[in-house]
């Protein structure tokens, strides 16, 4: 008390800090403790909205049944003898409402001097208000803990930076998104960690301190080991031990662990993370592929994906795939869904594994790259996707793996007339004379574009500065009536779309300069490539891809938007307005899907 009286007297405090003191110690004075153990709570917040937000009045009333809860106060309406308030917990909040009537004249005193932050237990009925909130009508609301400190404006959020990162209880208080996030992840490890344990994984904790930095190229962090007199580096990978284990006779081992690297720091690097990685004796990169693709429809069947997933299965070697999971062809259930198949032509152009009509420069006379099949096996793929009706995304960088998909799709297309919206993924150095003869097809063509950046000079070295300039033809599909989008391939490149925005426009390479000025695009058209028209490549036009420009301020978003489920990016400027150079610049501030908030900048 005396401690509490004399905070008060200190001019340095805020008013608000001042006033919660004071408040504290009216409480204290009248026999109220400002925090209170042994609280006994029997049920969430959420678990009662989940289980009785669809009743009626009548039905709550007829109810007859008390709730206790516990949490934090973070809105609170008084209108004299009755007020309203929320309390959030772990697991989302509820309405509550307190009355002199419920509560008694001496409590409802005391409940006057709880501050939004408080920590309250309550306990009471469920009723609906007039409009028609589902509310726990308190009996007794009980002070937990005393918050001396206000919470941000409810409005407005926490959206000091230094803040969030330095105080992140209070960004967990304030910002729910951010609890969505750490709720999930956490389902989401121990989802592998069951998903591996099944299939008989061992877990093994490997060292953190290593004699040597292996594994990456990542710069260590370096430490001294006063006993051994020796430096060490503390790992920047999992990567050797668990090499090791597997030749020591551990068939398959796997490692949920730390990984640190001294580069700096980010929103998007962060010199201390987790990797999940794993080994397997007696297999092969197809094994592999299929874990994966197990471990993601059942991390979907458990609705751990927060985006939707659309995926293709390769119809070489998993065929079998699709007819296994039909139900999930062409919908979307637990947010995945098999777009189609895939099928490979070719290799990489900056691998000089693309295969090509004309030479490569500055290699072995001739050589053009190679092809994956030949027709016949090509037109028998493309035949199956044709007579089944699902679509199929081709993978093709070379003209000449361009020509062997035009002419057996050509054929394929005669002889049943599906439209199944193939896609030719990459399009790399599709020929301005290939272009047209798309759209007849229904072919779509999804072009890396962001190589004119990271590889345009390896392009110019590879095949010349004139064949090198038509790389990813958006403008000649453009002007040809060919739909088109553009992709980023992660993890080959990370999934940046403002990047794909600004090579499309711009078209420079990392050198400066301007590889292919005839196929740059309007900015218009390239965010078109990224909305209506990948929605378009997907069969989703009617659901997704609509673009709204022009909102300024989140709260300027009708409350429609969220209340309908809608997906929306909010960018911290117009691309239309923005000067194009500096497109790249341009920062998602937030991302949500179905209504909620599933990024944001921080």
């Amino acid at each position: 008390m005396p401690m509490l009286q004399s905070l008060a007297d200190k001019d340095e405090l805020n008013e608000v800090v001042k006033n919660c003191v004071v408040k504290s110690c009216e409480l204290m004075d009248a026999g109220v403790p400002l925090h209170l153990n042994g609280f006994v709570k029997t049920h969430d917040a959420g678990a009662i909205r989940a289980e009785y937000e669809a009743c009626s009045a009548t039905e709550l009333e007829e109810l007859n049944e008390s709730f206790t809860c516990a949490g934090r106060i973070i809105s609170h309406r008084s209108f004299g003898k009755v007020a309203f308030f929320h309390l959030m917990d772990r697991s989302g909040r509820i309405q509550c409402y307190a009355s002199k009537d419920l509560m008694g004249e001496e409590a409802y005193k005391h409940f006057k001097k709880f501050d939004i932050g408080d920590i309250v237990g309550v306990h009471g009925k469920l009723f609906r208000t007039k409009t028609d909130e589902l509310t726990l009508a308190c009996d007794q609301v009980t002070l937990l803990t005393k918050s001396f400190r206000s919470l941000p404006e409810k409005h407005k959020g926490l959206t000091n930076v230094e803040i969030r990162y330095r105080q992140r209880y209070v960004d967990l208080i304030v910002n729910p998104e951010v609890k969505r996030n750490f709720v999930i992840r956490s389902k989401f490890i121990k989802h592998v960690r069951d998903f591996l344990d099944e299939r008989g994984y061992m877990e093994v904790e490997t060292p953190v301190l290593n004699t040597i930095s292996g594994g990456a190229t990542a710069r260590p962090f370096i430490t001294h080991h006063n006993t051994l007199d020796i430096d060490m580096y503390m790992r920047i990978a999992t990567e050797l031990p668990l090499k090791r284990l597997i030749v020591g006779g551990l068939d398959r081992v796997y490692e949920i662990g730390r990984i640190f690297r001294n580069e700096g720091m980010d929103p998007k690097h962060n010199p201390e993370f987790t990797t999940v990685e794993l080994y397997q004796a007696y297999t092969d990169f197809n094994g592999m592929m299929d874990l994966f693709e197990d471990l993601l429809s059942s991390a979907a069947a458990k609705g751990l994906l927060r985006g939707d997933v659309a995926a293709y299965v390769d119809i070489q070697d998993s065929a079998a795939l699709l007819a296994e999971h039909r139900d999930h062809l062409g919908q979307y259930r637990s947010r995945l869904k098999i777009a189609g198949y895939k099928l490979f032509l070719d290799g990489s152009p900056q691998g000089r594994t693309a295969w090509v009509e004309q030479p490569y420069r500055g290699g072995e006379p001739g050589y053009r790259g190679y092809p994956v099949h030949q027709d016949g096996q090509v037109l028998a793929f493309l035949e199956q996707a044709q007579r089944e009706g699902v679509q199929i995304a081709v993978h093709c960088n070379g003209d000449a793996a361009a020509e062997q998909l035009l002419r057996c799709y050509g054929q394929a297309f005669a002889r049943y007339g599906r439209d199944i919206r193939p896609v030719m993924v990459h399009a790399q150095l599709l020929r301005p004379d290939q272009v047209p003869r798309l759209k007849p097809l229904g072919m779509v063509a999804s072009f890396f574009v962001a190589h004119v950046y990271h590889w345009g000079n390896v392009h110019v070295a590879n095949f010349g500065q004139e064949r090198a300039s038509q790389i990813s033809p958006a403008r000649t599909a453009l002007d040809s009536g060919v739909v088109f989008d553009f992709h980023q391939d992660s993890p080959v490149i990370p999934p940046n779309m403002v990047e794909s925005l600004w090579c499309a426009v711009c078209r420079r390479t990392k050198s400066g300069q301007v590889l292919g000025e005839n196929q740059r695009l309007p900015v218009w058209e390239a965010l078109r490539a990224m909305t209506s028209n990948a929605a378009y490549a997907l069969f989703e036009e009617g659901q997704k891809g609509t673009q709204v420009l022009g909102v300024t301020d989140f709260a300027a978003v009708p409350r429609q938007v969220q209340a309908f489920g809608a997906d929306l990016v909010l960018l911290d400027r117009d691309p239309l307005s923005c000067p194009p150079e500096e497109l790249k610049d341009i920062r998602v501030v937030e991302t949500i899907k179905d209504g909620e908030t599933v990024y944001k900048n921080e």
